[in-house]
């Protein structure tokens, strides 16, 4: 209930408080422009040997129709290409579900 009071309150000292730059502040860099804040992650580059090795798991017949099935929401091929798997390492589960 109290913050239906403060609510307002705060919205005005913050609003006092958004001023703009005063003649002391530097006039900006002509620089070359800053690369965008949120550039997205570069992904490791797509190995066709390894993409071929996972597909054949995930196609092969010990996988579950419902484990397949979960496929669509899961992406299993892109979520091991992103981390960087490849045909020499192993991979460890360290806290399995339930199965």
């Amino acid at each position: 209930m109290r913050w239906r009071f403060l609510l307002p309150l705060l919205v005005a000292l913050l609003g006092a408080c958004a001023s703009q730059p005063g003649p002391d502040v530097p006039a900006p860099s002509t620089a070359a422009p800053a690369p965008p804040p949120h550039s997205p992650p570069r992904l490791p580059a797509r190995d066709a040997a390894t993409a071929a090795a996972i597909d054949a798991v995930l196609a092969s017949e010990h996988r579950s129709a419902g484990n397949r099935a979960r496929d669509a929401q899961r992406h299993p091929l892109e979520t091991l290409l992103f981390f960087g798997l490849k045909p020499d390492m192993t991979v460890v589960e360290v806290w399995p579900g339930a199965a």
